[in-house]
């Protein structure tokens, strides 16, 4: 896959390494066993399933047609369940039209699981029959994708991000790479929108999940 930048931009690095342990001491397959990836090249999703492990990767275009629309700045984010616990989850949508303030806080970059920067991928404008609007300035894209990892990349402005998963038999690793500086520590955003109106703390007790950030 061509590459939409120059990886030798990247000058600051962080890693995320989700760790899995046998629960109850009790054999189990590891993430990799009956491991398969789907690609949905038009939708710009990546699903990687195993016995214990879903893993969807997200380059999602923007709206319809290149247009901001429905969509929210949550490129290069991921969900991931592992043993039926979600690790990494979207936040939903919580509300439209009624309070658009709150509209645009979980479809900002800040409530999703991705690299954060100091400004949003697509800035959002409008209100009311304007709320849906976003602006579309972000180009992204998997630039690999094999059996046991991918690679997306993600350019805004002067910022260019890169997104790289690797699938190991006890732990899911995550480098996140870019020009400027960012944060990527997982469900910083607590609220979750299990449908219209609803909200709740998003976080699950991990259990024997463990999730350690490195520089």
């Amino acid at each position: 896959h061509e590459q939409l930048f120059d990886d030798k931009e990247l000058m600051f690095r962080k890693k995320i390494i989700i760790r899995v342990t046998q629960p109850d001491r009790k054999s189990k397959p590891t993430l990799t066993q009956g491991l398969q990836y789907s690609l949905y090249p038009s939708g710009g999703a990546l699903v990687y399933k195993s016995n214990r492990m879903f893993l969807g990767l997200n380059c999602v275009p923007n709206g319809s047609n290149g247009n901001g629309g429905h969509n929210h700045n949550d490129q290069l984010s991921i969900e991931l369940q592992v043993d039926g616990i979600d690790v990494s989850a979207d936040p939903g949508t919580y509300l439209y039209t009624s309070n658009p303030e709150e509209r645009n806080n979980f479809r900002s970059v800040k409530a999703h699981n991705t690299l954060r920067a100091d400004q949003e991928p697509n800035e959002f404008f409008g209100s009311g029959d304007a709320l849906f609007a976003k602006e579309n300035t972000s180009i992204t894209k998997f630039v690999e994708i094999k059996k046991h990892s991918a690679v997306m990349q993600l350019i805004y402005g002067r910022i260019i991000q890169q997104r790289s998963l690797t699938i190991e038999e006890d732990c899911v690793v995550i480098l996140d790479e870019s020009n400027y500086n960012f944060e990527n520590e997982l469900n910083i955003f607590r609220r979750y929108s299990p449908g219209y109106g609803k909200v709740e703390d998003r976080m699950n007790n991990l259990e024997h999940i463990s999730i350690e950030y490195k520089p």
